[in-house]
């Protein structure tokens, strides 16, 4: 099964470098290229976009907090 150009198969991913096809004397089908194994590089990069997440929610947050904080602060209408 294919997902994205990657092989997913038994929980692993595999990558694959050029591949085309040839034909044998008998008629069949011969393949060439290489599967290698990617599964820590798209275990690496999940977890680096779930750290961009958190950073970008934090950075929200305190925005948000500077806003609200400043606000209460320094009101721009008087109450009389």
């Amino acid at each position: 099964m294919t997902n994205g150009g990657y092989f997913t198969g038994a929980g692993r991913d595999l990558g694959g470098g050029p591949r085309h096809a040839g034909s044998a004397a008998d008629g069949s089908v011969i393949w060439y290229g290489y599967f290698h194994d990617v599964t820590t590089r798209k275990r690496m990069e999940e977890a680096l976009r779930e750290r961009v997440l958190t950073q970008q929610k934090r950075e929200r947050q305190i925005r948000f907090l500077a806003t609200t904080t400043h606000s209460r602060d320094f009101p721009t209408a008087r109450s009389s």
